[in-house]
């Protein structure tokens, strides 16, 4: 972790940093911290209780995080967090994430947002919080967040989340086209990314519903990295979450066809399967991983078969052509371009070696000719 600066900076920051905003800043003329204190605070539960997604140590922040709070560990909150794993609530990966988000700060504590359906709701049959165990986590949660003075690490912290913002802004975020998704009904003003330092390689979507406006706010939550530019479709793939997941589910119930690619790609795929316990959630992955790629070839200067050879071969969605097509004009080519590819690369193999080795004797037969017809 980089040094901090003196207070002096600090002070002069305060005037213009929003403290847990997550929202974009298109005019640049104050320093917005996309490192949200909510999110910090509840990764951080999850982390001592040994979640995996929530448990990296490949940075100087996240060492920190380790030295400063594992002293915690037996916390009643971390306890709590064993205990709803006992019970088999699904509370991981973007659960950790959906309450973080449907938290506000009121003083020094934090509270439930008034409409927590979006928190409770069933993700693909699991059911994970509930409006029993939600309410006792925030309970235990307030518990800690006093007992550990986290909201003195998120301060001193600062500087570093606000360096961390800018490149992700400067790199990234301010060339995402948010008013690309106004045509599947979302609001670009309602669109929100939130940077975690706490994790190194896990992304994810989720949305709370908004009071004041009866609309839903879409949270796009990404991690820290070198290289923002790098990760342009990971912001749009969670975003797309928030329509491709509600079309998923209309789709396989409806699309025999749709239905057919995701059974068959669970079925099949061990590597899937394994990540994603229940069909529903390949059926997800796959409209949102195939608006990803529609978002990312009508944004950006990105190849087609690039995209769809990576889903296929490197994810692990043999399928994602055939649901691309399904949103598209496209007619899928690579099932047969790949394998023409892979004969053309046999053949090299085999065919160059021996024209080359054919054109070696033919060379010396010459050579050897034309030495005899000079002596």
């Amino acid at each position: 972790m980089r040094g901090y600066r003196i207070l002096a900076i600090l002070i002069l920051l305060s005037a213009t940093v929003v403290l847990t905003g997550a929202g974009r800043n298109p005019e640049g003329n104050a320093a917005v911290n996309y490192v949200d204190e909510r999110n910090e605070l509840v990764s951080l539960v999850f982390r001592l209780a040994g979640s995996r997604a929530y448990s990296e140590v490949t940075t100087e922040y996240q060492r920190s995080l380790n030295s400063a709070f594992n002293e915690f560990n037996g916390h009643p909150v971390i306890q709590y967090v064993h205990d709803l794993w006992a019970q088999e609530f699904w509370i991981g990966f973007d659960a950790v994430f959906a309450m973080a988000i449907h938290l506000e700060k009121a003083g020094d504590e934090f509270i439930l947002l008034d409409n927590i359906d979006l928190l409770v709701e069933e993700t693909a049959g699991m059911v994970r919080w509930t409006r029993e165990n939600a309410p006792e986590f925030v309970r235990l949660l307030n518990d800690f967040y006093t007992d550990i003075n986290f909201s003195e690490f998120f301060q001193r912290n600062t500087p570093y989340y606000l360096e961390q913002s800018a490149r992700f802004a400067d790199e990234l975020y301010n060339n995402v086209n948010l008013a690309w998704f106004g045509q599947f009904g979302k609001n670009p003003d309602n669109m929100r990314v939130i940077l975690s330092p706490s994790t190194s390689q896990n992304a994810y979507g989720r949305s709370v519903y908004c009071a004041d406006t009866g609309d839903s706010i879409i949270y796009a939550g990404l991690f820290i990295a070198d290289n923002y530019s790098r990760w342009h479709n990971f912001v749009a793939h969670e975003f797309a979450h928030s329509f491709s997941n509600p079309m998923a589910e209309v789709w396989y119930a409806e699309n025999e066809e749709f239905r057919r690619l995701v059974d068959d790609t669970f079925l099949n795929s061990r590597r899937l399967s394994s990540s994603y316990s229940i069909e529903m959630i390949v059926a997800y992955e796959y409209l949102t991983r195939a608006h990803t790629i529609l978002y990312m070839m009508e944004n950006t200067n990105a190849n087609l078969w690039r995209l769809l050879f990576e889903e296929k071969y490197l994810w692990g969605f043999p399928n994602i052509e055939k649901v691309y097509a399904m949103i598209t004009n496209h007619t899928p080519m690579l099932h047969i371009l790949v394998p023409l590819i892979i004969i053309i690369l046999v053949l090299l193999i085999i065919v160059l070696p021996v024209f080359l080795i054919v054109r070696r004797l033919k060379r010396r037969k010459t050579r050897k000719m034309n030495m005899q017809a000079s002596q």
